[in-house]
């Protein structure tokens, strides 16, 4: 008879405050905007990253 009653109050415990946790949910936050001035100087220094690191061959760097 106790392991029903533990077993009762877990249960009722684990859905109490797994709806619990599921009210309280945060908002999902906006992604930030990206900026207007110096974006396209970044991106093209991003470009030419990858393209260094695409173009790679494995020989030894000095």
């Amino acid at each position: 008879m106790t392991v029903l009653i533990v077993l009762t109050v877990s249960l009722a415990a684990f859905l109490f405050g797994f709806l619990l946790g599921a009210a309280a949910a945060p908002e999902p936050k906006p992604l930030p905007r990206a900026k207007a001035d110096g974006g396209d100087a970044e991106l093209e220094r991003l470009k030419k990253e990858y393209s260094n690191f695409l173009s790679y061959d494995g020989t030894e760097q000095l």
